[in-house]
């Protein structure tokens, strides 16, 4: 399945909906709408990964780009609906020291 990406703006909140593995082949595809969102001034960003049942090492090197971005401006990166395997990598890479993770 190939990566889909739309991206909702809600007040001052950026929600990128992806539906699809993240992977090697297609991470570049997240990467500029992400990088894009993270540097918009006064704007939180999230992630809806309800349709995303892998994330490779690519997505995650995208993920932590992002997070860095915010970082530099005081935001952290949020992610809704995270698979449970998806989130078992999170976790297992100590990812969720630096992101967000809600329902």
């Amino acid at each position: 399945m190939s990566l889909q990406i739309t991206r909702v703006d809600q007040d001052d909140l950026i929600v990128l909906q992806v539906t699809g593995d993240i992977n090697a082949v297609n991470a570049e595809q997240l990467e500029i709408p992400l990088l894009e969102a993270a540097v918009t001034p006064s704007m939180h960003v999230a992630l809806d990964l309800a349709g995303v049942a892998y994330v490779s090492s690519a997505g995650l090197r995208v993920l932590m780009m992002a997070a860095k971005r915010l970082r530099s401006r005081n935001e952290r990166l949020s992610l809704q609906n995270v698979q449970p395997a998806v989130l078992t990598v999170l976790q297992m890479s100590n990812f969720t020291s630096f992101l967000d993770v809600v329902s």
